[in-house]
């Protein structure tokens, strides 16, 4: 499951990996109209080339057309309606669900049983509640041993600077100011970094969870619930 779909390539990720292992169900779930029409484009023409080496001249054509055209596309479908989209490849589902609040849809939908539940969930959503979507996820949705990926956990390295509480005005505007190329970082890139360390360190905290940071490109972090007790398959 991923909680943030955007364009969709993170579902073609996760159903790659699912193909590859003799197949399954990937389920997306996100808020913005624009995103779920265009992740489900992404997705259907991965489906519909799956096996073929060389893309061909047609889709190459027709996927630029589509990334090219975001902002447009953002604005023309703000009122995608459709509440699900599947598309099934060899047996692999991936569901892309457009959602008024992820948060709200975890914490409504029934627990599902056991030999349902998910292998790994990708969190990049409302940075705010991670927290909420962790504590949820633990409770209703991971199989034990499961893992949560959670994005953005350096945010652009921002995040370094944020762990520095007792910084002065001064040393922290230079601070901020370097891991921006010299330029005022924006309140909320500022905002949003300190967010972000706060997350890092409940989870850092958290008795009940292991935790490995990854700190390639913008940082993920991999939790899973110590109570599992579940050996990692080789």
């Amino acid at each position: 499951m991923e909680v943030g779909s955007f364009t969709g390539y993170s579902t073609v990720c996760l159903a790659e990996g699912v193909g590859n292992r003799g197949g399954g169900y990937v389920l997306s779930l996100e808020r913005d109209g624009a995103s779920c029409w265009l992740a489900r484009r992404h997705v259907a023409a991965w489906a519909e080339n799956k096996g073929e080496r060389n893309m061909s001249e047609e889709l190459r054509a027709r996927l630029m057309e589509l990334r090219s055209g975001t902002e447009d596309l953002r604005a023309k479908n703000n009122g995608f309606q459709e509440a699900s989209v599947t598309v099934e490849y060899d047996g692999t589902t991936v569901e892309i669900a457009h959602v008024d609040d992820a948060l709200a849809h975890l914490e409504n939908s029934f627990e599902p049983d056991p030999a349902q539940k998910f292998d790994l969930v990708f969190l990049d959503a409302d940075k705010t509640r991670l927290k909420e979507y962790v504590e949820i996820i633990l409770e209703k949705f991971i199989r034990p041993g499961g893992l949560i990926a959670v994005d953005n956990v350096l945010w652009k390295g921002a995040v370094i600077k944020a762990e520095s509480e007792s910084l002065s005005q001064s040393e922290s505007e230079e601070g901020w100011s370097e891991v921006h190329d010299n330029e005022k970082s924006s309140r909320r890139q500022k905002k949003l970094a300190r967010i972000m360390h706060k997350f890092n360190s409940w989870a850092a905290d958290n008795q009940e969870l292991e935790v490995v940071m990854l700190t390639s490109r913008d940082g993920i972090s991999l939790l899973r619930h110590r109570k599992s007790n579940v050996k990692c398959e080789r």
